[in-house]
């Protein structure tokens, strides 16, 4: 199927020329691969160096977290109201540290 493709497509003179470029392509493709291989299995099959010190776990135990309150309506809206009246006064604050200016 190629090979009609080929002839379709290349002029016949021309077929030789471009099957040896094709040719030598395939090869240097094929020498690379092979030398990547020998690098990838000779990095695979070299050991990891022996530690002196023993390895010590730095990771903190986990531990379940218990809610402290339970979440109710009363405890939500007071929440609210206190983030709201915060909000109010930075911005009481961030207007009255400007000054004035005419329009």
């Amino acid at each position: 199927m190629i090979l009609v493709v080929a002839l379709i497509v290349i002029p016949p003179e021309n077929l030789p020329d471009v099957m040896r470029a094709a040719g030598k392509i395939l090869r240097e493709l094929r020498l690379a691969s092979n030398m990547v291989m020998r690098e990838l299995g000779g990095a695979l099959d070299q050991q990891a160096p022996e530690r002196s010190e023993p390895i010590i776990n730095t990771m903190k135990p986990h531990t379940t977290m218990q809610p402290t309150q339970v979440a109710t309506g009363a405890n939500i809206a007071e929440s609210a109201t206190a983030a709201e009246a915060k909000v109010a006064a930075d911005t009481a604050a961030d207007s009255s540290d400007k000054p004035v200016t005419p329009n």
